[in-house]
């Protein structure tokens, strides 16, 4: 059987954060109602043309998945159940956030088999929480300690971020400690890039924040990196630290290249070498989830430097490294010298460098990686 991870993914939030750049739909209850349902269809009919697939690892996603009720997102689960060939040991992910927690969430999904929850913390500052205009109150993060306790979770990875403007030594010592003393088997820590379009953009250009500078965030990465080394995490991307068994399999499948399947508006698909983005419009999936010609109309077929340039991003943000060597002879030359000008040029700014002849991220160039 041929190996597919799968991206459920759920556009809708309650409130936009400041620092996102992701364009999100307005929610409303029966909105959320009418996208579960259309997804049901959507998976129903992807299936006919997967028979010969085994998926390996579920993403839930968003936006905020868990603004559809317990009972939706059972029913979207059962689905996928019913009609995809799913391994026994599959990972099922599903990205919540303080204030989601309910005991019909906690005890109806894992009967669908969510196994590993994703709790996007970011921060665990009251300046730096109302700054990122995050969608719970401060005082919500205290139900992240009722519902570990209540419910007795497992396989627990918290997200935060580091390189928020104003943030301190002191501060990012502070988030980064608060979500240890869970004791998660998974931490994953993102840089904070400003983009074009945000709030948060907008304010820094208005009001003048102090932004972190590329060595204050790479200070706050290598702070981070050597105590979660000391605590037994072993880091296998750019991003993400975990306990020996515990990585978030979704994340590696998609780094080695295995093929992705999305489901939902705005969801994307990577197969055989064609990218695939559903929907121009929401009513436009809502009114067609069944029918892949029409929802997924945004189509690409990658060409040879495309996935030479895919395969490159995959290979740094892993850890891999780049081999030139190995470019060549799949690439060929002309597109092998393109690749090594590249990465000169990032060479050049500090942000990689050269080890056992590979081409690696520096810290600098993690936290600057984009």
């Amino acid at each position: 059987m041929n190996e597919l991870i799968m991206q459920l993914n759920f556009p809708f939030c309650f409130k936009h954060c400041s620092f996102c750049p992701q364009s999100v739909c307005k929610y409303s209850p029966q909105m959320m109602r009418t996208y579960t349902e259309a997804m049901v269809r959507e998976i129903q009919s992807a299936a006919a043309d997967m028979d010969d697939c085994e998926v390996t690892a579920v993403s839930i996603e968003g936006g905020s998945p868990v603004l559809a009720e317990p009972s939706g997102l059972q029913k979207v689960l059962r689905a996928l159940r019913k009609n995809f060939h799913l391994a026994e040991d599959v990972q099922i992910s599903l990205q919540t956030m303080p204030g989601d927690y309910s005991r019909a969430l906690m005890q109806k999904l894992p009967d669908c088999g969510v196994n590993h929850w994703i709790f996007g913390v970011q921060t665990a500052d009251l300046n730096e929480h109302l700054l990122l205009e995050r969608p719970y109150s401060y005082e919500a993060l205290s139900m992240v300690d009722v519902a570990l306790k209540t419910f007795d979770v497992h396989n627990r990875s918290f997200e935060l971020l580091y390189g928020i403007p104003g943030q301190t030594e002191h501060t990012w010592e502070h988030s980064l400690l608060s979500v240890l003393s869970y004791e998660p088997e998974h931490l994953t820590l993102y840089p904070l890039h400003l983009c074009r379009g945000t709030s948060l953009y907008r304010r820094w250009q208005e009001e003048h924040l102090t932004v972190c500078t590329a060595q204050e965030k790479t200070a706050f990465y290598q702070q981070a990196k050597t105590r979660l080394a000391e605590l037994g995490y072993r880091q296998y991307t750019i991003y993400d630290f975990a306990k020996p068994g515990c990585e978030n399999q979704f994340r590696v499948r998609e780094l080695n290249g295995t093929e992705r399947l999305g489901i939902g508006y705005k969801a994307e698909s990577y197969l055989d070498g064609v990218s695939y983005k559903n929907g121009h419009s929401l009513q436009q999936y809502l009114d067609h989830s069944d029918d892949l010609s029409v929802i997924a109309n945004q189509v690409a077929r990658l060409d040879d430097e495309s996935l030479m340039y895919k395969e490159m991003h995959s290979a740094l943000i892993s850890l891999a490294g780049i081999d030139l060597s190995v470019l060549r002879e799949k690439y060929g030359e002309v597109l092998a010298e393109k690749a090594r000008e590249a990465l000169q040029q990032m060479e050049m700014k500090n942000d990689i460098c050269q080890h056992e002849g590979k081409w690696l991220l520096t810290d600098t160039g993690v936290t600057e990686f984009t």
